[in-house]
């Protein structure tokens, strides 16, 4: 919890000093995707899909073509087993991440209503994971939660569809220790 609250106040003097900068918020969006997480374990390590869903504010330029967009980002995805030698048992592996994060976009300027950026970042990821098992012989749930701090790597293209509204694709990878996921997403951003 600590760490969230300094997270918070890290974010509250970024938005602060960029106002006394002249900056402000100049827009806001959502966007929504595809997840890839790569989960490593004492057994090695496997690929599991899933979901993501995000919103952002842009927070305006600091330098020239540099902008900063605060985010929320949330995904899930799960595992389900099933072993033929216990009859009518199953177990699901779930797993959640809520990540706060600041990210960093350089925007090439091109001229036109198609702007590539690459971008970085940093997010506080809080995690949670649930295993069930349901069974004619036996049934429970186990859950648990942590938080790590991730790296962001990003690149994408904004697309200038309106006077106030940009669409948005971008693949992302985060560093996230032992569960490393590529983020590929598409949304929209409201100019303010």
């Amino acid at each position: 919890m600590k760490n969230i609250l300094v997270l918070l106040a890290v974010l509250t003097v970024l938005a602060s000093s960029s106002f006394a900068q002249g900056l402000g918020f100049k827009g806001i969006g959502c966007g929504a995707g595809y997840t890839s997480v790569s989960v490593s374990g004492s057994d090695g390590s496997e690929t599991l899909p899933g979901f993501a869903f995000s919103a952002h504010v842009n927070l305006g330029n600091i330098i020239d073509n540099l902008s900063i967009y605060p985010e929320v980002q949330y995904f899930t995805t799960s595992k389900d087993f099933t072993d033929p030698s216990v009859p009518n048992t199953t177990a699901t592996w779930k797993l959640n991440d809520f990540a706060i994060n600041i990210n960093a976009h350089y925007d090439f300027p091109t001229g036109g209503s198609v702007a590539p950026y690459i971008g970085a970042g940093v997010g506080y990821n809080m995690l949670s994971t649930d295993f069930t098992i349901t069974g004619d012989y036996i049934s429970g749930s186990v859950s648990g939660t942590d938080s790590k701090f991730g790296i962001n790597l990003e690149a994408g293209a904004n697309f200038n569809v309106g006077s106030s509204v940009m669409i948005f694709v971008e693949p992302r990878y985060v560093l996230l220790s032992d569960l490393n996921h590529l983020i590929v997403k598409a949304g929209v951003t409201y100019s303010l």
